[in-house]
């Protein structure tokens, strides 16, 4: 559990939706998305999952779910969210799981393609964990449209929280230390060759 936690902590830089929009396109994140085989606490982190998430050659706009495994999204969502999905392949089951509930199915599909619509209404205002989890069998689950809608005008709206921030400065901050007026060099400091006093 506090691995979960330090994990959560690390993605809350925020990637948000232009002002007024009340959808969020959870596609390119879904790319990148941490990817765990089956129910273990194992993950890859998102930096290195998204080679696995490329989706088969000469077919843009598709993220590839690899067998057996469960890719995860954090997101806050507004009120009255639905989960509007297009996938094709082995099969697909969607969860959500919250820092207070344990984790729910909400969704579950076997084989085929399919348009879905999930209601997201219980984790209105949220921050909730999404997983996709594909089926074992097969190639995968090739995911064509994940889009968080809210059906009314919130104030809110959906909030990706994947770790990149939209629209914010980097920022170094590189801090120099050196010696006042008749002070000495730490023999600790970088580059000191003189002897220890």
């Amino acid at each position: 559990m506090t691995r979960r936690r330090t994990a959560l902590a690390v993605t809350l830089a925020v990637a948000s939706l232009a002002p007024g929009s009340q959808a969020a396109d959870l596609l390119p994140a879904l790319g990148r998305a941490e990817i765990c085989a089956g129910q273990r606490d194992a993950c890859i982190a998102p930096r290195d999952a998204a080679a696995l998430h490329a989706p088969p050659a000469g077919v843009p706009g598709v993220v590839r779910l690899p067998p057996g495994t469960r890719s995860h999204l954090y997101v806050r969502l507004p009120a009255a969210a639905t989960l509007r999905l297009a996938f094709g392949g082995a099969g697909l089951v969607v969860s959500a799981k919250t820092d207070d509930a344990p984790e729910r199915e909400l969704y579950r599909a076997k084989g085929a393609s399919d348009d879905a619509t999930i209601d997201l209404r219980p984790f209105s205002g949220r921050i909730v964990r999404l997983a996709l989890a594909a089926a074992a069998e097969g190639t995968g689950t090739d995911v064509r449209r994940a889009l968080v809608e809210s059906a009314v005008d919130s104030p809110r709206a959906p909030r990706l929280l994947d770790g990149v921030p939209a629209g914010r400065p980097n920022v170094l901050l590189y801090v120099i230390d050196t010696p006042g007026p008749g002070q000495r060099r730490s023999p600790h400091a970088c580059g000191f060759s003189g002897p220890t006093p």
